[in-house]
């Protein structure tokens, strides 16, 4: 890491446009692999190579290292093996990159027809604000996710310099959805993950979720379904209903609640749109819908976005793709639909936390998002302060609050598994052995 740190003020330290000495050789690459971190899915090999089976679960596989660039483009490229998918047209890699687990820069997903080249690679900007030259430099992650679409082999990851031949803009961030949504007991899928349901097939969620959890920035988005739909029973009735939720962990907790397929009930409705046969005759249906700064990363919410789409019982479906695009940075006014009372950002009795300090205290935060039985009692938000290097021996002690050590205690037996088998994306495996023992300590306290 330091000699890489050297490299990159090295290069910011250059005069733009300058000539390079004779003897002078920059670096073309930098290699990135052996220094990411891994989680608890996948297996790490000695040279840095990481594998993860088809049947493992979905989540975050590497991450890190943390770094502080100069200003510029980049590319950040990759080598990668993908075995047979379960589903042929849907993405299995999804790569993320992230500034002080707030701010993301760039985002991309990859199916398994896309890597058979060898690899893939992800084009990102680093603005002043973030840059090695600013006061306020931030920290560079790059995140790759597992899709449990089929099994990886990542034997390389490489970040170079950029420099673009034409100014051009970026192309706005997708995310391909319809293979990470859950299907319910109704239709079934194809080889290459499509949907398909009956006319005859009973009313209620066809798809739902967004495995693993969706979390997002701030601004404007747009949901787009390409579907196809039979002529109904009655001319103008509605075939197809989508709606968006964030703020809900729709995931079901137990394995024996999750064989009912249904999502649970948390989560605040965003928008709600209902579709008829004539709305399919161009191929694609869309809806806008904002992320507004109390759900999004930038603030350190832990608001997961759900999809949902309802199967209204009137005409036979087949839905081919389900696509999300952010489509501009501004938050457009809120539209206000009529719909029942429903929970609100912050459920009653839900006690909110805010943890001030560096990254050490970031990956508390996240061990609070990450672990259901805190989540569902605590909100926890995160708040950085670059220290100084003196204060950084006194950093690394803190206190856990009454109410924390009563919940660990109360929920051990529910969730001690939990703490063994936990894959959280930015816990190593000593914070994780950290948190087994504070919850062995505090077990010992008879809970409130």
């Amino acid at each position: 890491m330091v000699s890489i740190m050297a490299d990159f003020r090295a290069v910011s330290a250059a005069v733009p446009g300058a000539a390079p000495e004779p003897h002078e050789t920059a670096p073309a690459r930098w290699p990135l692999l052996p220094r990411l971190e891994s989680t608890a899915i996948g297996a790490r090999l000695a040279d840095g190579t990481t594998r993860v089976r088809r049947s493992e679960p979905a989540g975050c596989i590497l991450y890190g290292p943390y770094l502080h660039l100069p200003e510029g483009s980049y590319r950040l490229s990759f080598r990668c093996e993908a075995g047979s998918p379960r589903m042929a047209g849907q993405p299995v890699l999804g790569l993320e990159i992230i500034v002080l687990s707030r701010f993301q820069r760039g985002w991309q997903d990859f199916t398994a027809a896309e890597l058979q080249t060898g690899g893939g690679s992800l084009i990102f900007e680093v603005p002043p604000g973030h840059s090695i030259e600013s006061a306020d430099a931030g920290r560079f992650e790059f995140r790759f996710f597992h899709f449990g679409n089929a099994s990886l082999t990542i034997t390389s990851v490489e970040l170079e310099r950029h420099s673009p031949r034409v100014e051009q803009a970026p192309e706005p961030r997708r995310w391909r959805m319809l293979g990470r949504l859950q299907k319910s007991w109704i239709g079934g899928r194809d080889r290459d993950g499509a949907v398909t349901v009956s006319r005859y097939a009973p009313p209620g969620c066809l798809l739902h979720g967004g495995w693993p959890y969706l979390r997002l920035p701030r601004g404007h988005y747009r949901l787009s379904v390409r579907a196809a739909a039979a002529a109904p029973h009655s001319g103008q009735e509605p075939v197809l209903a989508v709606e968006v939720f964030g703020d809900s962990r729709w995931r079901r907790a137990g394995p024996l609640t999750r064989l009912s397929r249904s999502p649970q009930t948390y989560g605040i409705r965003q928008t709600r749109q209902e579709f008829g046969v004539a709305d399919f005759a161009c191929g694609t249906v869309s809806l806008d819908f904002a992320v507004p700064a109390e759900l999004a990363l930038e603030t350190g919410a832990d608001a997961p976005f759900d999809f949902r789409l309802h199967h209204l019982g009137h005409a036979r479906l087949r839905i081919d793709a389900v696509d999300l695009m952010r489509v501009g940075d501004d938050e457009p006014a809120p539209v206000v639909l009529p719909r029942p009372r429903l929970p609100s950002v912050r459920p009653g009795g839900r006690r909110r936390i805010v943890i001030i300090g560096n990254c050490q205290s970031e990956t508390l935060r996240q061990g609070f998002a990450h672990i259901e039985a805190l989540n569902r009692r605590f909100e926890t938000k995160y708040h950085f302060v670059d220290l100084q290097q003196n204060q950084r021996d006194s950093s690394r002690t803190f206190a856990i609050g009454t109410h924390f050590r009563c919940a660990i205690a109360s929920r051990w037996r529910r969730t001690s598994s939990n703490f063994r088998s936990c894959a959280l994306p930015h816990c190593g495996r000593s914070m994780r052995g950290t948190a087994r023992g504070i919850v062995r300590r505090t077990t010992k306290r008879r809970p409130i």
